[in-house]
């Protein structure tokens, strides 16, 4: 009786929210019907052994940590960008995954990957090798720009003094 008579007050006013809408209730339903006929539990046992699989070759080949997985989901720290959230690091890695058919958004440097559920295995796999080859060529990339900075700036240290040697021998 608690939300019984005319008094504003008493009324639910979130009763359509909790009252069993029967279409809601076939869609959940069918929902569930449809989750055992697919057997998605199934599916969803063989994504997580693949991330275990994968997961396991990125901390050992890509310079990852953090590495986690629950169920369909598998997320990880991509230690070679920044951790900040739209660096150019993370466009240009987003980037690049696009570029090979893979949508994933880095956050930070935290990469998640959360596959349907009916997803092909063979598909999973090529998209893990497809992230292994991305982030190995991103890592030698970053190796390679620091390598170069390093170069330039030995370079404009040795060359500076023999640059303002000849501007004072020219201007003097």
């Amino acid at each position: 009786n608690e939300f019984l008579g005319g008094d504003i007050k008493k009324s639910f006013l979130h009763g359509h929210s909790f009252s069993a809408n029967p279409i809601a209730c076939s869609a959940a339903l069918t929902s569930i019907n449809l989750f055992n006929k697919e057997n998605t539990l199934k599916k969803i046992s063989i994504i997580s052994e693949i991330h275990k699989e994968f997961i396991h070759k990125l901390r050992n080949n890509c310079n990852v940590s953090k590495t986690r997985i629950l169920g369909s989901i598998a997320a990880f720290d991509f230690n070679k960008i920044s951790k900040d959230y739209g660096s150019s690091d993370t466009q240009k890695i987003k980037k690049k995954f696009l570029e090979n058919g893979l949508l994933l958004r880095p956050l930070g440097n935290t990469i998640y990957l959360m596959p349907p559920y009916c997803i092909k295995e063979k598909t999973l796999k090529e998209c893990y090798k497809k992230i292994i080859a991305i982030l190995m060529w991103f890592h030698t990339k970053k190796q390679i720009t620091s390598m170069n900075d390093t170069i330039d700036k030995k370079i404009d240290e040795t060359l500076k003094p023999v640059s303002d040697s000849i501007t004072n021998f020219i201007f003097d």
